[in-house]
């Protein structure tokens, strides 16, 4: 079995979302290893000197005990288009280090920046996090996600988002999205409902690639300069 990892955004000193991460380890222990309260991660960073400036990532890996605890420089991945990937056997319900499988799909990307993965049909993630959906009304992540995410866990909590079945033929409908690790709220904010987000292309302005979405027929190459380049989506998802 491989070891397990849990990586915490770390910014001016403060560890975000600490308690969802605590939830994650413990319910990885207690299903993996019948462990209860094996580790617990404020007493461990106590014991470990952090950066007090920047954003840095905490990058704890464990299995039975903690095996190690070190700090990163948090250097956010730009995405800016998805390609559709299926795979019917694809699991990673627990954050392991070994992401062999994951990778593989990544490699798939061809020149995107990152993946959809779809199974049976059904949206999940992306290669690196859980991702939104925005319908014009309220943001929508799918129930169906491969690992669920603190960041996501959170926003569901928070009601930000809410979660529901996504196929892959209903992303056409959706006006933008993003992942997870990218959407932002703001206590300040006068609409303390709205996420920051990349918008990808709407049915209207760009009927070709979406149309490709749900008929999943064109050669991604052939298709990849359907649009001038001053006219291509922000952020836009292309099938596989």
């Amino acid at each position: 079995m491989s070891r397990l990892i849990e990586t915490i955004k770390v910014d001016t000193g403060r560890f975000l979302r600490l308690h969802y991460h605590q939830m994650r380890i413990d319910r990885s222990q207690l299903d993996l290893f019948q462990l209860k309260n094996g580790i617990n991660i404020s007493t461990e960073i106590s014991n470990h000197q952090h950066p007090k400036t920047g954003i840095f990532k905490c990058r704890i890996i464990y299995e039975k005990q903690l095996e190690s605890i070190e700090f990163l420089p948090y250097e956010p991945k730009k995405v800016e288009s998805l390609k559709v990937v299926h795979d019917q056997s694809i699991e990673y319900s627990y954050k392991y280090e070994d992401r062999t499988n994951l990778d593989a799909l990544f490699n798939q990307r061809q020149f995107c920046d990152d993946v959809l993965i779809v199974k049976s049909g059904m949206v999940t993630d992306s290669s690196y996090s859980n991702v939104i959906f925005f319908d014009g009304y309220k943001w929508i992540t799918p129930n169906t996600p491969l690992l669920r995410g603190t960041m996501r866990q959170f926003l569901l909590e928070a009601a930000e988002i809410k979660e529901q079945p996504i196929a892959v033929q209903d992303i056409p409908s959706f006006k933008s999205f993003a992942p997870t690790s990218d959407a932002v709220t703001s206590a300040r904010s006068r609409h303390p409902k709205r996420l920051r987000c990349f918008k990808f292309c709407r049915a209207a302005r760009y009927p070709n690639i979406l149309q490709a979405l749900i008929t999943q027929t064109f050669q991604l190459a052939a298709r990849a300069r359907v649009l001038p380049p001053h006219r291509q989506p922000l952020f836009h998802i292309i099938p596989a």
